[in-house]
């Protein structure tokens, strides 16, 4: 690209880059400065927050699932679905 850069006084831009088979484009992008972006890492949560985990400990504490093992109130659909939408509602309206 240098080359281009020392011709295109003489010759110009268009000429020397066909004769390189470089297109345009390509040398004025070269030319032009990037701008560095920072890139801030995303913050994934590693818990619920407190609102949430409150929902869904009040749903597992119900005297629906007192007689049930723990595994087996945490693994039952119908139970936690209702939990997850409200928590799905609740993140839509932030």
């Amino acid at each position: 690209m240098a080359i281009v850069t020392e011709q295109q006084a003489t010759l110009g831009v268009a000429p020397v880059c066909r004769a390189l088979a470089v297109p345009r484009a390509t040398y004025y992008r070269w030319r032009k400065p990037q701008a560095v972006v920072p890139v801030t890492p995303r913050r994934v949560p590693r818990a619920l927050p407190p609102e949430e985990r409150q929902q869904v400990l009040a749903l597992l504490n119900a005297d629906r699932f007192a007689e049930l093992p723990a595994l087996a109130a945490r693994a039952t659909p119908s139970a936690i679905a209702p939990v997850m939408m409200r928590i799905s509602a609740s993140n839509l309206r932030k």
